[in-house]
């Protein structure tokens, strides 16, 4: 990012929050046209851009990220358009080229989309709100630059599978928490997985790894909204039940249950509610994905949606059986340490 915007900006300020990696002391080697602005660590989709836009010297501000590259014929467009137009203008929205895990296809949910990287700090609306970052007050005071691949910004992101999926988790815990109607959000997630579907299949042989990304992303945002919604205490109520359950079965009460540094305790609570949890949740995410992959593929294969609808009810039943009648092969009490 700096070995080219050092070349036509006049003033690089570089958000630095609080890495652990050489960010200052290789901005440090550009000189003093590069300033580090040092801010306190925040998750994906975090963004404080009501004040980090005060760093810039200047009130024409272009931003951008160190996974993003503009194209020489971009930059002269901008400023060609601030030449002429600066005070027709108070946003310019910017073609952005995207690609995932290494993917860039027209017909992918990550093609080419429109981004405000250049605004007027002083006139566009700027907010800390995720995805709203930066707007224009009045619609008929933003220039939009026509796509071309050589006028454009390249977007370089999810470089791993996993990096995929920490991004997609960070970014929904913070979507969670804009204030929306949570019915309304999750029917949105659906209907941007189901549009999507006609071109991810004319993706050609990448279409698996395109079709599981486009419904991790929205089926993580459709589990935190609805967790959100839901308002259940999870914890609690398994510290519940499990009192219950040892009241009720054991003849344990509260004042019964020992203590963690008691040498006499048979397997902990903790231990015996995590071995149940992570049995559940495995069971659970074999089923969803096995049941939503079947239905996917059959939106290619017909005959296999039908399969998936009949083995749906069986599955549930299944595990509806083993939630009652837990089997643990093997399992025996055992000492604290």
């Amino acid at each position: 990012m700096l070995s080219h915007a050092t070349q036509w900006a006049s003033d690089v300020v570089v958000i630095d929050k609080s890495s652990t990696d050489r960010t200052a002391a290789m901005a440090a080697e550009f000189g003093p046209q590069v300033r580090v602005i040092q801010v306190p660590f925040s998750s994906q989709g975090e963004t404080n851009a009501v004040e980090w836009v005060r760093y810039a010297k200047h009130d024409w501000i272009f931003v951008g990220t160190c996974s993003e590259v503009p194209t020489r014929k971009l930059i002269a467009v901008l400023t060609q358009v601030l030449a002429t137009g600066e005070q027709s203008y108070d946003l310019v929205m910017v073609p952005r080229r995207m690609y995932s895990l290494g993917i860039h296809h027209p017909t992918s949910p990550w093609s080419v989309a429109y981004y405000p990287f250049l605004f007027h700090r002083q006139r566009a609306v700027i907010t800390d709100k995720i995805h709203e970052h930066f707007k224009a007050r009045d619609s008929g005071r933003v220039y939009t630059i026509p796509y071309a691949d050589d006028c454009c910004v390249h977007h370089f992101t999810h470089p791993t599978a996993q990096r995929f999926v920490d991004i997609v988790t960070e970014y929904a815990k913070v979507e969670t928490t804009v204030d929306r109607d949570p019915e309304l959000a999750i029917l949105d997630c659906f209907k941007r997985l189901r549009t999507a579907l006609p071109g991810i299949f004319r993706t050609g042989a990448d279409w698996p790894g395109i079709l599981a990304a486009w419904g991790i992303y929205n089926l993580t945002n459709v589990l935190f909204i609805w967790e959100k919604s839901r308002g259940v205490d999870v914890p609690e109520r398994y510290r519940q039940l499990t009192a219950e359950i040892l009241r009720d079965q054991w003849g344990i009460g509260s004042k019964d249950i020992p203590t963690a540094g008691s040498s006499d305790a048979i397997v902990t609570l903790e231990d015996e509610t995590l071995a149940r949890e992570g049995r559940a949740d495995v069971e659970t995410a074999v089923l969803v994905s096995y049941w939503a992959a079947s239905l996917l593929f059959g939106l290619r294969h017909p005959k296999t949606v039908l399969t998936a609808l009949v083995q749906l009810p069986r599955l549930i039943a299944a595990r509806a059986y083993r939630k009652v009648f837990p089997i643990v092969p093997g399992h025996k009490a055992s000492r604290a340490h």
